[in-house]
């Protein structure tokens, strides 16, 4: 299954040349390192007589490539199998063209598979050159697959032609032989019918007799066959003239048609490929060596969902991906009990093992047919078995259908949690198999969210340190689960050192890379050290000094395509959603405009702010996009907006390079503030003194205890206290009596909640200053034992549950407070209103404070 993979990765390496004739199997140039010479000759034959022998055009002026003058290819299907014969003639119009056709390659798959040379010369004004005894011939075997863990047995014919010249005519033909492969798989093919190079006439004629129903269906009907019946043979023929090249581009959807093509199938509906399949993956009973694994997962595992994800992840992590296709080992896998002792098999063996295990355990799972490339789009296609390149399992389960893949390792999540195969529809492997659709991947939050945190408070050009947290969730986890996998840390963090010192070359590694990895919950963060020294610095040719950072995660999702007049829709990595977010904490205020952004382009969502509090810088920047693919007509719209997106995804610091430090200048607010409070406090310690109620407290009873003991004693502890903790809540105010800073106070917030801020500071500093004689005051009543001693303490107590508050909404106004220490500072009031309601009760019923506080001050 397989091989159609390996075709397509094949062609995507291929040149101009190659991906025009890639259905004639004319595969990519050979690699010498790669490749091992099995013979030095290559079967010919004379032309058959069932060929319809087709001329081509003369040469016209040479356009800088290769001019197709003729592609010819006639096709006969029979009993035995099907001969397909493919006649080539080019105009090297150039050295260019002469460099990249020179040598022929032709690939086949043997066993059932071999090709036969018929044609090759070169024609040179009126002399015919004949190269089937010049050129050197060798059959190779190469394996471009190797790496991908494929073994498929491909031959390629290479043919290196000699003294070829610009202006000469190559002409070569051969016939593809295919023999019955023993899985009785039905006639199918697909012919290309334009390309990306101009072909001035191509011609294609398909013969089979008329016993075999063979189904056909043009991608792009612009011309209609011939069609007639001879001596039981059905023939259709095809002719294209002056066919013009389509245009490369980059990231068309799977589903799109870019070269049409004709379809041939023998093949009545779906229904009949995925019977044809599923003769190919028999039930089989478990083996003595599956039955001990079973029985281990039955013991550890807590439910049936985790016998599942325990049966999944041993094909995916212990079974290695490995395919033998030689053969009918592309269609055809081996049987789970091979697959389980040799530990390693392609998609079809390790799904086709992940069935059987699920059946062993009573889990009702069947193989499915996927297209990784055309995805939904395969529908289109005729039925047939070529129509597939991949093998995944449907898992069915209280309810609920899984589509889970057997070759994506090192996956994270629980069964109800697993990214599940996204190829758009699967042809389920049963007697009644029909197409299913595949649910799209939700995502219910950012799939990679990176925070960088820059700790510059010991100065602009003093050594800062950086700390990076990257999360990745869902199938972001998967990919980097795997790329850490195949590498060790000290590469991983080699690299991206490297990579921030195109950023910031002042960077280095202040610690190894850490990797917290919980797979159940598919979160997996990797947290990285580093140290800049300096944070700021110089470019050449400017005074200024620059400390700069880019939200590199934000400018690698939103990358324009190269391409933006366009044929084509463009596709989308979609879904994607990323998040950077940036705090610079800084030595000293600065003055930081602070903004909020959104650019919404067609299929994606981007939003930026930067936010400032506290000497601390806060940027956040969000990409998601919105749809799988957009139009063509809108590429060159969404590219605009990309760029956007990249020159607003990043940020910089600017610093004349002075570090003189400023001068203190006192901040009249500050100090006016105190003078207020002092006033204040002045006040009311003159009430207290003067204070002669004669009910509070009221008299006491005659056999009430008195003295500093009992309940008392924490009160009276609290106002030794007190002073104390004036007098803190004074000194961390300090900064606020330098004008500079004052000034500075809820920079970045809105204007009228920083004027309400720094109101708030005011009242903050006056009401603790107050405190602070009152306070001290207090504990001269405390130790005289004054009748006022009770109503000092209750003021004093909701005077300081009062400066809480307003300390609170003033940090708050100023943007000084998080959300979590907002709720910290709520419950700290409500625990100190709470404490100041018992302890004024305290103070008016109890008979030992009555009995105490007896002293009037009079002498």
């Amino acid at each position: 299954m397989e091989q159609v993979r390996a075709a397509r990765s094949r062609a995507r390496s291929c040149t101009a040349c190659v991906v025009l004739f890639m259905s004639m199997l004319v595969s990519a140039p050979t690699r010498g390192d790669d490749s091992v010479v099995l013979s030095g000759s290559i079967p010919s034959a004379e032309i058959p007589d069932w060929i319809n022998r087709i001329e081509s055009g003369t040469p016209g002026p040479g356009s800088g490539q290769v001019e197709y003058l003729l592609v010819d290819r006639q096709v006969r299907v029979s009993e035995a199998g099907s001969s397909s014969y493919v006649h080539l003639v080019m105009h090297l119009a150039t050295q260019a063209a002469v460099d990249e056709q020179a040598h022929v390659q032709i690939s086949y798959r043997p066993p059932t598979e071999r090709i036969v040379l018929h044609q090759l010369r070169l024609r040179r004004g009126s002399q015919i050159i004949d190269q089937r005894q010049r050129a050197r011939m060798s059959t190779l075997r190469r394996e471009l697959e190797l790496e991908r863990g494929i073994l498929d047995g491909e031959l390629t014919a290479s043919v290196l032609l000699e003294d070829v010249r610009v202006g000469d005519v190559l002409e070569y033909s051969y016939t593809l032989e295919r023999g019955d492969d023993g899985l009785g798989t039905a006639y199918s093919d697909r012919y290309t019918t334009q390309w990306s190079n101009p072909v001035r006439h191509s011609y294609l004629r398909v013969l089979h007799p008329e016993s075999r129903h063979i189904v056909v269906k043009d991608l792009n009907p612009s011309e209609q066959p011939v069609v007639r019946n001879v001596a039981g043979t059905k023939e259709r023929v095809w002719q294209w003239h002056g066919l013009a090249g389509i245009a490369a581009e980059e990231d068309v959807p799977g589903w799109v048609t870019r070269y049409p093509a004709v379809l041939l199938s023998e093949y009545p509906d779906w229904r009949s490929v995925s019977r044809w399949a599923r003769r190919l993956y028999p039930d089989v009973a478990l083996s003595p060596q599956m039955r001990e694994l079973v029985a281990q997962w039955r013991s550890d595992a807590r439910s049936t969902d985790e016998l599942i994800l325990r049966a999944l992840r041993f094909v995916q992590d212990e079974i290695r991906y490995t395919g033998i296709e030689i053969g009918p080992g592309g269609y055809k896998p081996q049987s789970p009990d091979i697959v389980l002792k040799r530990r390693f098999g392609d998609c079809k063996e390790k799904a086709y093992l992940l069935v059987t295990l699920l059946r062993g355990m009573g889990v009702k799972a069947q193989p499915a047919l996927v297209n990784t490339v055309r995805k939904e789009g395969v529908r289109v296609w005729l039925p047939a078995p070529s129509a597939f390149d991949h093998v995944i399992v449907r898992v069915a389960h209280e309810g609920r259908i899984y589509w889970v893949d057997a070759t994506a390792s090192l996956q994270g999540g629980s069964l109800a949690t697993i990214v599940q195969a996204q190829f758009g529809n699967a042809l389920v492997i049963a007697d009644a198999g029909e197409f299913e659709t595949i649910p799209r991947v939700a995502l219910n939050g950012p799939g990679e969210e990176v925070v960088e945190r820059y700790d510059l408070t010991a100065g602009a050009f003093a050594r800062a340190a950086m700390e990076v947290s990257s999360t990745y969730s869902g199938a972001a986890a998967d990919r980097m689960r795997r790329r850490l996998a195949s590498r060790n840390l000290e590469e991983v963090g080699r690299d991206y050192l490297n990579y921030y010192k195109e950023e910031l070359p002042t960077i280095s590694a202040a610690g190894a890379v850490r990797v917290e990895d919980d797979r159940y919950n598919n979160r997996l963060v990797v947290k990285e050290s580093y140290e800049l020294d300096p944070a700021f610095t110089r470019n050449e040719g400017d005074d200024r000094h620059y400390f700069e950072f880019s939200a590199h995660v934000i400018r690698g999702a939103a990358r324009a395509p190269k391409t933006l007049v366009r044929k084509f829709p463009l596709q989308l990595d979609h879904p994607t959603h990323v998040v950077y977010r940036a705090e610079i904490r800084l030595p000293e205020p600065w003055n930081i405009e602070t903004f909020d952004k959104a650019i919404a382009g067609p299929g994606f969502d981007y939003r930026s702010s930067v936010r400032y509090r506290q000497q601390t810088i806060t940027t956040e920047y969000e990409f998601r996009t919105l749809a799988t693919h957009i139009a063509a007509a809108d590429v060159q719209e969404y590219s605009r907006k990309l760029e956007a997106v990249r020159e607003d995804a990043s940020y910089y610091l600017s610093h004349t390079g002075d570090v003189a430090e400023q001068p203190f200048r006192l901040a009249f607010s500050a100090v006016f503030a105190i003078v207020c409070g002092i006033a204040g406090g002045a006040l009311l310690i003159r009430w207290l003194f003067r204070y002669r109620n004669p009910d509070f407290p009221a008299p006491a009873g005659p056999l009430a205890p008195t003295g500093l003991t009992g309940w008392m004693l924490l009160p009276a502890l609290g106002t030794v206290i007190s002073p104390f903790a004036c007098g803190y809540v004074l000194y961390s105010c300090q900064d606020y009596f330098d004008a500079g800073i004052w000034t500075n106070l809820g920079a970045g917030q809105d204007v009228v909640l920083a004027h309400w801020g720094r109101i708030g500071i005011f009242f903050v500093i006056a009401l603790a200053s107050a405190l602070l004689l009152l306070s001290t005051f207090l504990n001269y009543l405390l130790f005289r034992k004054h009748r006022a001693y009770p109503a000092g303490y209750i003021a004093t107590s909701w005077i300081g549950v009062l400066l809480g508050l307003l300390a609170m909404a003033a940090l708050f106004a100023l943007g000084a407070v998080e959300e979590k220490e907002q709720i910290s500072s709520i419950a700290e009031i409500v625990r100190d209103s709470f404490s100041a309601v018992i302890w004024t009760c305290y103070m008016v019923q109890s008979q030992r404070v009555r009995a105490t506080f007896v002293n009037d001050g009079r002498a």
